[in-house]
Parts: C-alpha cells; sequence; structure tokens
C-alpha cells in the first residue's frame, strides 16, 4: 500500500489519437477544445461570415485545463510517443480555494495515472518528469497508519496550507480517498 497527498483542484485528462492525430485534452465530463471559434460580434460579421467574407476569429482555448497542458511539454511528448494512452492529473492553483503557493492565474498540473486498453497506472509521473503527486507513505497496511496521515500540512513545494485529504493505492490498483477533518472544518 502507498498513500498520496489528495490533490484539491480540478480533474484533469488528456490523450494523444491516433485516429484523429490530435491531442485532446479534458476535465472529469467532457474534452475541452484546444481551439475555439469566437462568436462573431454582431449580425452584420456573421452575416460576412457566412457568405465567406470575412474568416471567423479562431484564438487558443486558455481554460485551466489548456494552460497546465501547455505548461509542461513534456506530456504532448510522452503522449506522442504513447498513442491512444490517456494521462490523468489535478490541475491545481487558482482553481480552488487551497491555492498551494500559486498566485491569481496560475495553474500547476501533478500527474497521477495513464489508462491503457483497459488498465490503469500509477507509475506515470516519474515516466514524464511532472510534479508527481507527493507519496506520503509507502508500506504494510494498518488503520493507525491511515489515520495518522489524514490530517497535516500539504506536502506540495510553495503550499503554507492543510492538506485536503489522502489517497490511498492498494497492491491490486483499489483506490479510496480520504478528506481531513481539519479541511472539513475550515470548509
Amino acid at each position: 500500500m502507498w498513500i498520496t497527498e489528495k490533490i484539491h483542484g480540478s480533474n484533469w485528462r488528456a490523450v494523444y489519437s491516433s485516429a484523429d492525430d490530435a491531442i485532446f485534452v479534458g476535465s472529469h465530463h467532457r474534452w475541452i477544445k484546444g481551439i475555439e471559434t469566437l462568436r462573431p460580434a454582431n449580425r452584420w460579421q456573421a452575416f460576412l461570415q457566412w457568405i465567406g467574407w470575412q474568416k471567423p476569429v479562431i484564438r487558443e482555448n486558455n481554460s485551466v485545463w489548456w494552460r497546465a497542458y501547455r505548461k509542461y511539454p513534456e506530456i504532448e511528448a510522452f503522449l506522442r510517443v504513447n498513442p491512444d494512452v490517456a494521462v490523468f492529473g489535478e490541475v491545481y492553483g487558482d482553481v480552488q480555494e487551497l491555492k498551494y503557493g500559486h498566485k491569481p492565474g496560475e495553474v500547476s498540473l501533478t500527474v497521477f495515472n495513464t489508462y491503457d486498453r483497459g488498465y490503469y497506472s500509477t507509475a506515470i509521473s516519474a515516466m514524464l518528469c511532472v510534479c508527481a503527486v507527493p507519496v506520503i507513505f509507502a508500506g504494510g497496511y494498518s488503520d493507525a497508519t491511515v489515520r495518522s496521515h489524514i490530517s497535516g500540512k500539504s506536502l506540495i513545494p510553495g503550499a503554507d496550507h492543510i492538506r485536503e485529504g489522502i489517497v490511498i493505492y492498494g497492491m491490486r490498483g483499489q483506490r479510496l480517498k480520504a478528506v481531513s477533518d481539519a479541511y472539513l472544518e475550515k470548509a
């Protein structure tokens, strides 16, 4: 068994689809396009775009999920070498009330999982050289050990607050989450 810090942020995922020859980035429940087509400012611009006299305005998506992806070019390199393998992580910083030492607008990403042909793997952070989820404990299971690590200070560099909780990984890939009482009382 091993225990990692539960990061308080927003679920993140990415995959390079070999069928589409494209990178997809998403949140927990939806995929988010990397390029957005902006709506015309008025009916006249819409008409000009419709008849082909004016091109639509296109910009890069600036969501927290795409900002986190662009911050770590090694993720794209990993995805292209490992097509159709989904990478999962957590975007944190200016996302939730726990800021982990980030300034407004700053986000970071911690990677904790991959999914490949029906199997999850948690040995991904080391391969990507991306900020790994802090490991709090590795060893044999006991209730006392788990309870002693649920609360405490966050181990993310720069964080000056309590941790939200922990994630407990079993030997067969089971995963359980435990939220800190101190965090719940504060929330």
